[in-house]
């Protein structure tokens, strides 16, 4: 018998019916990453994903409509953050922000204390593929696990031995 495949595992996977053009460049932009072209499906998948759930499933009738991932991007008019190993999300850094932010692969996403839960409400997009994301005491956490997607850990910041 087979084993059951474990989360995170890799393995070959064949896709039919991707356009040669757009495949090409998305193996360019990869490239251009400093990726494999997997590594960076992997990340779309997940986005995607996300950003379906993120919308509660509302958004999944209007996506057949959308023709391409850049027009989708567009009309959610979101400004993605990531590719940081530890990254401190502060008031200030939220208020200046012109659009939503999706923050995305993150070892640790630290919110600072002087964040509510407003603010988290109306610029924070998504919380997606971070290692920890941790919260100030006060904070509601219900309203940044809304938010999150493909996080491993969510900690409360704590008094003496730092998160708990």
């Amino acid at each position: 018998m087979s084993e059951a495949k474990g989360k995170g595992q890799k393995g070959t996977i064949t896709i039919k019916g991707v356009d040669k053009e757009v495949y090409r460049a998305f193996v360019s932009f990869a490239k251009l990453m400093g990726k494999t072209a997997g590594e960076l499906a992997t990340e779309a998948f997940k986005l995607y994903l996300s950003v379906m759930g993120l919308f509660g499933g509302a958004f999944a009738t209007a996506a057949r409509a959308i023709k391409g991932l850049g027009d989708m991007v567009e009309r959610m008019a979101f400004q993605t953050i990531g590719g940081f190993e530890v990254l401190e999300v502060d008031r200030s850094m939220l208020e200046v922000a012109n659009r939503p932010l999706l923050f995305m692969d993150i070892g640790r996403l630290v919110i600072k204390p002087d964040v509510d839960e407003g603010l988290i409400e109306e610029k924070v997009f998504g919380i997606i593929d971070c290692d920890v994301v941790e919260l100030p005491p006060g904070l509601p956490r219900a309203s940044v696990l809304r938010k999150c997607r493909f996080v491993r850990k969510v900690v409360v910041s704590g008094g003496e031995g730092g998160p708990s």
